[in-house]
């Protein structure tokens, strides 16, 4: 149960950080809004899903690490 509370915190905290509708959250990771307002209430991602996730923050630390050294 705690890593339920745990994921849904950090979905949405990844969320409101990048200042996302869930609708474009879910637009950006690949899943309907349905389904990323169900991670946000606690439901568990497929691995599928975890997948999605997982390539979305890959392609973001690409990207941090790309704007980085260019500064």
């Amino acid at each position: 149960m705690n890593d339920r509370k745990h994921f849904s915190k950090q979905i949405r905290l990844w969320r409101f950080g990048k200042g996302l509708t869930p609708e474009e959250a879910s637009t950006r990771i690949g899943v309907s809004a349905y389904t990323f307002m169900d991670w946000e209430r606690g439901m568990v991602p497929s691995e599928h899903q975890k997948g999605l996730l997982s390539k979305e923050r890959s392609e973001e630390r690409r990207v941090g690490k790309e704007c980085a050294s260019m500064c």
